[in-house]
């Protein structure tokens, strides 16, 4: 009798081994298996507009931290492979340089708009084509898109504005505004690159050393190329970086 007990235990973990393997197997084959998807999810039309929006917002961004502020720089100095736009610039010697644009926060953020307008624009077209007659169905009509970006304390916020009308059957959807936001200093760095505009103007030069040891959330860096001064702005707490260059109070060769 005893040994029928101990058989029947034996059996019960083995199954529950045999089953706990075959659990894991399956876990794993659709980890390591990403082609496969067992739950299909179809993204909504307002999503695939968001994601047209807040795609086109980060690369904006991004863009014109690079580059001075600018999505396609005019006048600007190459670094690091990088066309890096003179926001304070002449082109004599001895005397100090002109800011180029001395509404910077508005300056970026139509740079940022009219980036967000020409992508959005772009995904549009594509969305009609993936939800549209040809694709699953829906008779679309639209108007122009508007673009407005705002810098914020510590956020960027872009709104699209739009008239788009789809209906197929009895279904109606209709979207006029998409807003997407970052998370980013971006404001803060353009108020401090005015301020360092500002005093090199007057003073010739900025002393970003004596700044550091009163805000210890930004980190300063110059440096020259050739007759030009790049000025790197980094917020610390998000590694977030703002690149502008200048050229001011220039000597000539051999001074």
């Amino acid at each position: 009798m005893l040994k029928k007990i101990k058989s029947k235990s034996g059996q019960v973990t083995i199954f529950v081994i045999i089953a706990i393997v075959i659990v894991i197997g399956v876990v794993l084959f659709f980890s390591l298996n990403k082609n496969i998807n067992p739950i299909t999810r179809e993204i909504s039309p307002q999503g695939y507009l968001d994601s047209c929006v807040k795609s086109a917002l980060t690369d904006a961004t991004d863009t014109v931290e690079k580059q001075g502020g600018s999505i396609n720089p005019k006048n600007y100095v190459l670094y690091n492979n990088i066309t890096v736009e003179y926001l304070c610039y002449t082109n004599q010697y001895y005397v100090p340089c002109v800011n180029q644009q001395p509404l910077l926060q508005k300056h970026v953020e139509n740079e940022i708009a009219g980036e967000i307008k020409k992508r959005f624009d772009s995904c549009l077209i594509n969305f009609k084509k993936e939800y549209g007659p040809d694709g699953r169905g829906y008779t679309i009509d639209s108007g122009s898109s508007q673009v407005i970006v705002e810098l914020q304390p510590k956020k960027i916020i872009a709104i699209v504005t739009l008239k788009l009308v789809m209906t197929k059957g009895k279904t109606v959807i209709n979207i006029e505004e998409l807003k997407s936001s970052l998370s980013e200093p971006l404001y803060e760095l353009i108020m401090l690159a005015n301020e360092i505009i500002n005093q090199e103007i007057t003073y010739r030069q900025f002393d970003f050393l004596g700044y550091m040891l009163l805000h210890h959330e930004d980190d300063i860096e110059r440096t020259r190329v050739n007759e030009a001064t790049i000025y790197t702005l980094k917020d610390r707490k998000s590694s977030r970086e703002f690149h502008f260059a200048l050229r001011n109070w220039v000597m000539p060769p051999g001074f």
